[in-house]
């Protein structure tokens, strides 16, 4: 990893450089090897982790006190009560209005921003993890391949199909989610 942060450096020209490490990346990088990475690589300014518990902040604050941590938007008022700066905000993706009132009401109600948290959780868990995992139609081989356009693939039809009714579900979720709040 370090030589890939020192390559990509050195191709930035003085471009500072944040790390994604996502929880199912190949290479899980732990406090101590960003602090190593930090120290050889001036240009890694920050981090964008799936954050921790309190343990895993206390950790990485003593191992890596100079970079910006960021965490997923949908765990952001968790991540700043625990000391990360900020977030790339999937949330801000979906909702822009939505993360801004959300982000306000982490500035003004701790105690309630927590239960948004939450419902936001029950969202992922829901309509977006499903997504993500092996029966995924995306992970089953069920989308154009490499050098196929859409249209060209046998499954095109049904593909579409999964997902407009993944979206329609999804949308109601959000709305049920937002009329709560």
């Amino acid at each position: 990893m370090i030589r890939f942060l020192t390559g990509a450096a050195e191709v930035a020209r003085g471009v500072p450089l944040v790390l994604q490490n996502p929880p199912h990346a190949k290479t899980q990088v732990p406090p101590r090897l960003l602090a190593r990475a930090l120290r050889e690589v001036p240009q890694l300014i920050g981090v964008k982790m799936a954050g921790g518990d309190h343990a895993w902040y206390v950790e990485m604050t003593a191992a890596v006190p100079r970079p910006s941590i960021f965490v997923p938007g949908h765990l952001l008022a968790t991540g700043l009560a625990r000391g990360a700066d900020g977030s790339y905000s999937n949330i801000a993706a979906m909702s822009p209005r939505g993360a801004v009132a959300w982000y306000r009401l982490m500035t003004t109600d701790p105690a309630a921003v927590l239960d948004v948290e939450r419902r936001i959780g029950e969202f992922f868990r829901l309509h977006i993890t499903p997504l993500q995992g092996p029966d995924c139609p995306t992970r089953l081989g069920n989308v154009p391949g490499r050098g196929q356009r859409l249209g060209q693939h046998r499954n095109d039809a049904a593909l579409a199909s999964v997902l407009r009714s993944c979206r329609r579900s999804s949308i109601h979720a959000a709305q049920a989610i937002c009329e709560r709040s």
